[in-house]
């Protein structure tokens, strides 16, 4: 499904002018910093050093990364058919 929708990007950026395709690409680097999730992770811990952390919160990461794992997975499975 990635490959894709970024076909139907570059297909879509090629048509753009100079200055549009400057502005989508600075765009497209918010949206990947936002999706991003190893920035977010390391971010969490690093604002978290030298505090007390409740159990309830430890692994939440793992937590995440897992769903994502597992949300990558199903969405290949069903694109594959």
């Amino acid at each position: 499904m990635a490959s894709h929708y970024a076909l139907l990007f570059n297909r879509r950026k090629a048509k753009l002018s100079a200055e549009q395709k400057s502005v989508f690409d600075g765009k497209l680097k918010e949206v990947q910093q936002i999706f991003d999730l190893s920035n977010e992770i390391d971010a969490g811990a690093d604002s978290n050093k030298g505090k007390t952390i409740k159990k309830g919160n430890a692994g939440s990461g793992d937590e995440i990364k897992n769903l994502h794992d597992s949300s990558v997975g199903k969405a290949a499975e069903m694109a594959a058919g």
